[in-house]
């Protein structure tokens, strides 16, 4: 079963290996994400960041649909990892089955605003994360379990 997509543009590093994996009780993490799927040494590093006794699995997005319907249909608890907006609506809207989606970490970058300490959108990202509360996704803003989940209507 997926627990929780979250949107976050480091993908693994010690809040999700440790904070969230712990928190969901995950034994699962599927990275979906292009670059990562086909990028040999980007896979060994995840790996050594990843926490012990968790499965890490890679796809790319043509992949990552069936992955996620797969591992939702499992018995294992899964966390499901994409490093920007745009690709976690793609899963909400091809998958059928993410009821929770976490925004956690988005660089500054040209065009973007902060709307939390460690998030920064446009208003194309926005749209992309109310697309998804329209499609029934619950959608916080948080970067660790034990932070107030906000919603979007109160950042921006």
């Amino acid at each position: 079963m997926v627990k929780l997509l979250r949107i976050d543009d480091r993908l693994i590093h010690g809040q999700v290996a440790y904070g969230w994996t712990q928190a969901l009780g995950v034994s699962v993490i599927l990275i979906v994400n292009d670059d990562v799927a086909h990028n040999e040494m980007r896979k060994v590093a995840y790996n050594v960041g990843k926490p012990a006794g968790c499965k890490l699995y890679f796809r790319d997005m043509a992949e990552g649909v069936a992955a996620v319907k797969k591992l939702e249909a499992s018995s294992h608890k899964c966390l499901v990892l994409v490093d920007n907006v745009k690709d976690a609506l793609t899963l909400v809207k091809e998958c059928g089955c993410i009821r929770t989606v976490n925004l956690g970490g988005q660089r500054m970058a040209e065009g973007k605003r902060f709307i939390s300490t460690l998030v920064a959108v446009d208003d194309q990202d926005i749209q992309m994360l109310r697309e998804m509360e329209a499609l029934g996704s619950q959608l916080e803003i948080r970067k660790v379990p034990s932070d107030t989940a906000r919603r979007l209507e109160e950042l921006v």
